[in-house]
């Protein structure tokens, strides 16, 4: 069938439907011509005859099958706020917190601050703390110097005491003494220490150097140098190595392997010398000894 007929049938069918409404109502049934010359009829008893064909127009069709989704629209603007909700109801109460400082506590700390200054570029362009005018005492908290309880020691460094250099880590438990330097040992009071793996168990001792020096004696010094003993009261050795000052007052200068076991007596130097006697001494040289009180060699 062409175009025109087509129409034709579209515009018979909107004549004959009651109404107007080209597609309410019940089924319009046309004869439509094969020839596009010859007019459309009605079918009799439900029929057409020859060069027509029968064509049924419903009222309405199936309804079809649901389409695709068309592409999302572009977000329309954002609407007004709304009204503020009403508020909700109170939290538990949490915990009570840390209690600050006491009114005691918070006086004391501003009565120091006035002593305390931070210099952000000190010594050495370091940040550096300063105390000024005023005094700064470490104390162990006996009431006293003279006790111990490994407190009240200034300790300048890490103290490390693995004790792989001297065997076992030293003995710490002395109180108000200056400690400097790797695995040293400090048991009295009052005393100094510095260098490494050095010992310092006399009263009011110390070691000021060198490396497994020891002050044993009451008020007893060692200043430097190695394996030197100074185990009497007030003895000392200056330097050397494995030098021993073994009685009062008495002292060792330098050199290797010397000792003053008199008292007061002394070895300036040298060699494996011995000073025995009191008041005896030895100026330097190997192997020299002076026995008798006031001796002198060489």
């Amino acid at each position: 069938m062409n175009r025109a007929g087509l129409v034709g049938v579209v515009l018979i069918a909107a004549l004959v439907t009651p109404g107007g409404s080209a597609w309410a109502g019940p089924a319009v049934k046309l004869c439509v011509p094969k020839a596009a010359e010859r007019p459309t009829l009605t079918p009799k008893r439900g029929k057409c005859k020859r060069g027509y064909t029968l064509m049924s127009l419903d009222a309405e069709g199936k309804e079809g099958k649901q389409g695709k989704a068309g592409a999302a629209g572009k977000q329309g603007a954002a609407g007004n706020a709304g009204p503020e909700g009403k508020q909700g109801a109170e939290g538990k109460q949490g915990p009570e917190g840390k209690a600050g400082f006491s009114t005691a506590e918070a006086e004391q700390l501003k009565a120091l601050l006035p002593y305390i200054k931070l210099v952000s570029s000190g010594i050495a362009g370091k940040p550096t703390i300063q105390f000024s005018e005023v005094n700064v005492q470490i104390v162990n908290g006996e009431g006293k110097t003279a006790t111990v309880n490994g407190e009240g020691n200034l300790v300048v460094g890490y103290d490390e005491n693995p004790g792989t250099e001297r065997g076992t880590p030293g003995v710490q438990t002395g109180s108000h003494n200056v400690i400097l330097g790797e695995e040293q040992e400090f048991t009295s009071y009052g005393g100094l220490v510095v260098g490494e793996g050095n010992s310092i168990t006399g009263r009011f001792a110390s070691v000021s150097g060198g490396t497994f020096n020891t002050a044993s004696g009451a008020e007893s010094a060692v200043s430097g140098g190695a394996q030197n003993v100074a185990s009497a009261h007030a003895a000392s050795v200056s330097g050397g190595w494995t030098n021993t000052a073994s009685a009062d007052t008495s002292s060792v200068s330098g050199g290797y392997k010397n000792t003053a076991s008199g008292e007061r007596a002394s070895v300036s130097g040298g060699s494996e010398n011995s000073a025995k006697g009191n008041y005896s001494s030895i100026l330097g040289g190997k192997l020299e000894e002076a026995k008798l009180e006031f001796e002198h060699k060489p």
